[in-house]
């Protein structure tokens, strides 16, 4: 047999079954940061989370629900649903002679102008293009012209009265698909005034990320933290710990990272929250990254790592022997999981099963031996058993503090593996017509299966 092998391999991208049979697009998750950070860690020393205090605000004025309440009382009148363009205008025109007969009360008039723009506008009161071609959109879908107005009337609202929250935050909302630099600007504003706005505060933290400010979304970030705890508050206490997450992982803290992402990612309640999910995913990539990029690494390292790349490269002899070179100066659980899938690939089942038992038996709980053993149980129709095996190889996946383990693109591998069994299993079901597992396992699978660990 030669070193080049053309079968099709154990473990394929992730995309070719789980996420397809699961639906795991995680949308409104998107960031634009660096997808692989390799700073070193920043030399700025923030105070530890729980000594941060929430600062009393000294802001008496009108609330931002009193603020948009007043506002959106300018609009009933409309009945703004469905709103055809002869009533729009009609509203606006209306609303316009307001600013004449009480200018005193403008802030609010234009706050209502804006919402009129922003949320009820027909998209047939803007004109089309000269050219005849498509208006231009954002990146949410919505036309860009009246978002444009609403803007400029919201700015209009702020220079009349500089404390009314709600223009504040519906400005901050709406630039957040125009400008990054101006969104954090009017957020900062906002939290200035309420300096215990969980919303407000979030979004600062989540602007600055996109502008490389990290330390500062580190403090915001915990300040967010703090009042959402405060308030009992763990959707938002998630999103603060996402901010934190990221800042730590941009500025090369991964430990701390992980432990923000792992302690967002699963609610009291046993709900997932997939955008943590997908920062970890983008934490244990960047991981594997570093791992690949090292120079300086023990020659059994080196040789998982060559074993790994030739491997994926369906170079499956040469694979085996490299880590079997590995095994001869290091005797590890990884070792003898990758020893497993190799030769599994190289259909030498007995063999396989060898190795993922010695494997499981110096660590039982470990993911990698459980999802060799899971597969070849799936071969043999033993589906139960191979069942608990991916839930319980999930479960450790999840449990485990990768970014102090070492080998990154060990546990990249196996996290395909096992969402790839789990797609498998779950199209096994369908096709049989058995029932879902618990909703508690499905919502495990989907929430880490989700996760992107491949190279960006």
């Amino acid at each position: 047999m030669t070193g080049e092998n053309t079968m099709t391999r154990l473990v394929r991208p992730i995309t070719m079954t789980a996420s397809l049979v699961l639906g795991l697009s995680l949308v409104g998750c998107e960031t634009t940061e660096d997808p692989h950070p390799l700073q070193s860690p920043s030399d700025a020393v923030q105070p530890p989370l729980d000594t941060v205090t929430i600062p009393t605000s000294s802001y008496t004025g009108p609330t931002e629900d009193e603020a948009m309440s007043a506002a959106t009382a300018l609009l009933a009148p409309e009945s703004t649903g469905d709103m055809d363009v002869a009533r729009f205008r009609g509203a606006t025109a209306r609303l316009e002679r307001l600013l004449v007969d009480d200018p005193n009360n403008s802030d609010t008039v234009y706050l209502a102008l804006a919402l009129l723009h922003a949320r009820y506008a027909p998209p047939e009161a803007f004109s089309s293009p000269a050219d005849g071609g498509t208006p231009a959109t954002l990146d949410d879908g919505n036309l860009r012209e009246p978002v444009e107005r609403a803007v400029a009337l919201l700015e209009k609202s702020i220079a009349a009265n500089p404390t009314n929250l709600a223009s504040l935050r519906l400005f901050a909302f709406l630039m957040e698909n125009l400008d990054d630099e101006r969104a954090v600007q009017s957020w900062q504003r906002l939290v200035e005034l309420q300096p215990d706005h969980i919303e407000g505060l979030n979004r600062l933290g989540e602007g600055l990320l996109l502008l490389k400010r990290y330390g500062q979304a580190e403090r915001v970030g915990a300040q967010a933290l703090a009042v959402a705890t405060d308030r009992s508050n763990e959707e938002e206490a998630g999103r603060a710990r996402n901010v934190l997450g990221r800042a730590y992982l941009q500025t090369g803290r991964y430990d701390l990272a992980e432990k923000m992402f792992k302690d967002a990612a699963v609610r009291t309640d046993g709900s997932h929250w997939g955008c943590a999910y997908q920062s970890l995913g983008q934490l244990y990539a960047t991981l594997g990254d570093l791992e690949s990029s090292e120079q300086e690494v023990h020659t059994s390292d080196r040789s998982h790592l060559d074993a790994l790349v030739l491997y994926e490269s369906g170079k499956l002899d040469e694979a085996l022997s490299s880590i079997e070179t590995a095994l001869q100066s290091t005797d590890r659980v990884e070792y003898w999981t990758l020893r497993g899938l190799f030769l599994l690939d190289l259909s030498r089942p007995e063999d396989a099963k060898q190795s993922f038992e010695t494997a499981a038996s110096s660590t039982p709980a470990a993911a990698g031996p459980r999802l060799g053993l899971a597969e070849l149980a799936i071969r043999e129709s033993r589906h139960a058993e191979a069942e608990e095996q991916v839930h319980q190889a999930l479960k450790a996946w999840k449990e485990r503090s990768l970014s102090k383990s070492g080998l990154p693109r060990y546990h990249q591998l196996i996290h395909r593996l096992a969402c790839d069994l789990h797609g498998r299993l779950h199209i096994t079901r369908q096709d049989a017509g058995l029932a879902e597992p618990a909703p508690e396992r499905v919502a495990l699978a989907r929430a880490i299966c989700g996760m992107n660990l491949q190279n960006r």
